[in-house]
């Protein structure tokens, strides 16, 4: 058989097509993320973020993710998942008049076809610990009840050169969080 050389040239472009292919496969494969799940929810994260969890008094959990690469004393970017029971002084009324010191803006949205009461600031700063430089935080918490939970996803971020990448990483945490 008599390859010419067109016909050779066509055959190692398709091999090295295939080799790239299959390395692109491979490397999206590779767990890049991490799982947990509680008897609450289970969330998907970045493998360069870290995860801490405590129990919460009344059978509640709380967990809490934050990157690696943090600097000292900084807690942000970061994102708190706390469910606990419902009870006469853990309602979503009151979790929402314990917060209104922090003048947060409040809205009616959706999260994951559940209906949720979103609390937003793009001012805070200095009312929250772990920001030792003063900067501007996005600071966003999302409440709703479910079956006998008070649930409070609260995430926030530095208003920085940074904000766009670790909104794509928060968002696609978000998107990850599967509620029971």
């Amino acid at each position: 058989m008599h390859l010419t050389r067109k016909t050779l040239i066509i055959l190692v472009i398709l091999l090295l097509l295939f080799w790239a292919l299959a390395l692109v496969l491979f490397l999206r494969s590779s767990p890049s993320q991490t799982s947990y799940t509680t008897d609450y929810f289970k969330v998907r994260y970045p493998n360069s973020w870290d995860k801490t969890t405590r129990l919460v008094a009344g059978a509640g959990t709380m967990v809490t993710l934050l990157p690696h690469d943090l600097k000292p004393d900084t807690l942000f970017p970061r994102i708190d998942i706390i469910v606990t029971p419902l009870t006469a002084e853990n309602s979503l009324k009151k979790k929402i008049e314990s917060l209104s010191f922090m003048e947060l803006k409040q809205q009616n949205t959706v999260f994951h076809d559940i209906p949720v009461i979103e609390l937003s600031s793009t001012k805070i700063s200095k009312l929250l610990h772990g920001n030792p430089e003063e900067k501007p935080i996005k600071k966003t918490i999302l409440l709703f009840e479910r079956t006998g939970f008070l649930y409070d996803i609260d995430y926030a971020l530095f208003q920085d050169q940074d904000q766009v990448s670790v909104e794509r990483e928060l968002k696609g945490i978000l998107s990850s969080i599967d509620i029971k």
